[in-house]
């Protein structure tokens, strides 16, 4: 007898979707910058190994973003809902003698999952803080558990550049301070953003 339940296939929500690509393409803007120009984000990844590669993903439709450190340089690697030249995700091989439908990424060295476009969205807009995302199950990550922690202060200290006080304040248990240098390195890295995001916007379109 065949069976009567058949798969439900999820809906899209696009309009979330463009939300959060929107923010991936800012977000990976202002990290490229502040990994140059705060010396605690840059304290960070110096401790990553050169060829070291990430990416924040959202299942199961995307969109993504990638990094990677290449000669002492954290670089942002782009984002788009599907796979384009250049991209750290287009490093895919086949298996099965090169068969094709079973495609497994490669030389990814750490994977941060939102299991949903809902879940992604809370956590970016910013609603919700990454603990408490990790806390409710919302994302998966795959990788090393030093790196995922060193990458968590890294976006801790971004949100404060990014966002107000008030704001990045609830997200997170102990905000960093935000003396005058702090201040100066902050309109250093929103000029950055303003002179890079519409290259990256016309690299990922």
């Amino acid at each position: 007898m065949a069976n009567p339940y058949l798969p439900i296939k999820p809906g899209r929500k696009w309009i979330k979707e463009v939300i959060v690509k929107s923010v991936f393409l800012f977000m990976g803007t202002a990290l490229e910058s502040a990994a140059r120009r705060d010396p605690d984000i840059k304290k960070e990844i110096d401790t990553w190994d050169n060829g070291f590669t990430m990416m924040m993903n959202v299942l199961p439709f995307g969109p993504y973003m990638t990094f990677e450190k290449t000669a002492g340089k954290f670089c942002y690697r782009g984002v788009r809902i599907k796979d384009r030249k250049n991209d750290i995700k287009e490093r895919e091989v086949k298996g099965n003698g090169g068969e094709s439908g079973n495609i497994k990424l490669q030389d990814i060295d750490l994977i941060v999952n939102f299991k949903n476009i809902e879940s992604a969205f809370l956590a970016l807009t910013p609603q919700m803080g990454t603990p408490q995302a990790y806390a409710e199950r919302r994302l998966l990550v795959r990788g090393n558990l030093a790196r995922v922690m060193s990458f968590s202060r890294c976006l801790n200290i971004l949100l404060a550049h990014l966002y107000p006080r008030f704001v990045y304040a609830s997200l997170m248990k102990r905000p960093p301070r935000m003396g005058l240098k702090k201040q100066l390195i902050r309109l250093m890295i929103m000029t950055d953003i303003a002179l890079g995001l519409p290259g990256h916007i016309l690299r990922s379109t």
